[in-house]
């Protein structure tokens, strides 16, 4: 394609809309119009071909074609058009990259919504994602602000503190080889032993020290949460409200405001910086990547086992948002027909995947280091509890699935309605009326979510996210005797 020779005049329709407009001309930024079928707000960023740029000085007709070539191809069909804008404003090039072509465009696109649309500049939308972050720092900390004020308590705090003579030596060498093989209060779990000799070294028995500590890494996980929720998403008030509702939910109240729930607080935090960094990694899978989210991982399991998940909840990743997985990709026939038919809300909830597509068996073998620290957590958690661990005689395999069916319906209830909560939930006799309706509820959730894998892939993660992560705490392998936990 050859580009407009240097000094000469190029006259295009671009130019006579711009003179007719009365306004200079200036970098050009293209306006998306919206089709009848679609709808969107916000920013959309999309990448041109090297070939199209020439610093500023580019071409408009043979832009504008090219562009709405790219569109068509690269992303969803819209009508894209050129327009001038104020000559003082001063875009700022931006990067994007798409397979293994990367290049830089000095305009942007922007949505219009019913022609009252707006382009958003990446400071403003900063702006925006600072605002919201403050927002959710501060609620959080008004409601557990009260922690200043709450003491110990005498259920598993004499544990992990109160009684605890290696936690109240503080930070030592005794202390760290101490917290590497303790199995005091049926875990393995040496980060949060060390979490709470930090706390003692520095309060002492100064209970509302060790209260805001939690509520200290319980606001960073709330801010971590809304930051990839928008990173995968792009949908600004959705991930705030989502966060929202993960900082201020009752059922996390246990967690953040019982000083022996450290180790959740603390396993979350590494929890979701592992979910960042496989994010990171898998944008350019290398071994520097690798490395970090694995040792975010170690430190996750050595903070609370429960995050032996992860690599589980990574397939799901690799399957939505990531699309990763070239097994999965979506059949040509749901994606031209989501493609005519699809409106706003599938246009934030299913967007492009900038990743490459490798095969499932690639993307298991790369989690294999992972999966090796799972068994190793898993062994060391089998021997830290092996006095806590119910045998079949004492709580047998049917009235175990039994409590199964219904603790994952009873935790859905729960999460919409958080009523009538408790420290701790004994098991009781279940009515096969219970039984067979959560059971039916699992079964349609199942069936709903698996009918839409394809055309809305978000619900089926998300319903696995929420099946698999409980596994481990969901009572197939029973420890105590609780038969749900508000935590």
């Amino acid at each position: 394609m050859a580009r407009p020779e240097a000094g000469r005049a190029q006259t295009t329709d671009f130019e006579a809309r711009t003179r007719d407009s009365g306004k200079p001309a200036r970098p050009f930024e293209f306006t998306r119009k919206r089709t009848p079928m679609q709808s969107s707000q916000g920013v959309v960023r999309l990448c041109a071909l090297r070939s199209l740029l020439r610093d500023q000085e580019l071409n408009a007709e043979i832009a504008e074609n090219n562009i709405a070539e790219y569109a068509e191809n690269g992303s969803p069909k819209w009508v894209t058009s050129c327009v001038a804008n104020d000559a003082n404003a001063n875009p700022r090039p931006e990067t994007a990259r798409k397979g293994a072509t990367q290049c830089t465009i000095p305009f942007c696109l922007r949505v219009e919504n019913g022609g009252k649309g707006g382009s958003l500049s990446s400071s403003a939308r900063g702006k925006k994602t600072l605002v919201s972050c403050l927002f959710l720092v501060v609620a959080t900390a008004a409601i557990y602000g009260q922690l200043a004020h709450h003491s110990f308590i005498n259920y598993d705090d004499q544990d992990y503190v109160t009684r605890n003579a290696h936690v109240q030596a503080g930070l030592s060498w005794q202390t760290f080889t101490w917290a590497l093989t303790a199995t005091d209060a049926d875990n393995w779990h040496p980060l949060t032993w060390i979490s709470h000799a930090l706390d003692f070294q520095l309060y002492g028995l100064n209970a509302p020290g060790h209260h805001l500590t939690s509520l200290f890494f319980h606001v960073l996980n709330v801010v971590i949460l809304f930051l990839l929720l928008l990173r995968v998403t792009g949908a600004m008030e959705r991930s705030l409200l989502v966060a929202a509702l993960f900082a201020l939910h009752p059922l996390n109240v246990e967690s953040v405001a019982w000083v022996a729930e450290r180790k959740n607080v603390l396993s979350t935090l590494f929890f979701l910086l592992a979910l960042g960094a496989y994010g990171w990694y898998a944008r350019s899978p290398n071994l520097k990547r690798y490395l970090a989210l694995a040792g975010l991982f170690v430190l996750g399991l050595a903070s609370k086992p429960m995050v032996i998940t992860l690599p589980f909840v990574l397939l799901l990743l690799d399957f939505w948002p990531l699309k990763r997985i070239q097994e999965c990709s979506q059949p040509s026939a749901i994606r031209s027909k989501k493609r005519k038919n699809r409106g706003a809300e599938d246009i934030v909830s299913e967007p492009e995947s900038a990743f490459t597509e490798v095969p499932l068996l690639r993307l298991v073998l790369e989690k294999l280091l992972l999966l090796a620290f799972c068994v190793g957590s898993a062994v060391l958690t089998i021997v830290a509890q092996r006095g806590a661990i119910r045998s079949v005689d004492y709580l047998p395999v049917g009235l175990r699935l039994e409590n199964v069916i219904c603790a994952y319906a009873v935790y859905i209830w729960k999460a919409f309605l958080p009523v009538r909560l408790v420290p701790f939930y004994p098991y009781a006799e279940i009515a096969m009326w219970e039984l067979g309706l959560a059971a039916l509820f699992l079964l349609a959730v199942s069936a709903a979510v698996w009918n839409q894998r394809f055309a809305r892939r978000y619900l089926i993660t998300g319903w696995l996210w929420y099946l698999g992560t409980l596994v481990p705490v969901i009572g197939l392998v029973q420890v105590g005797d609780q038969a749900v936990e508000d935590r």
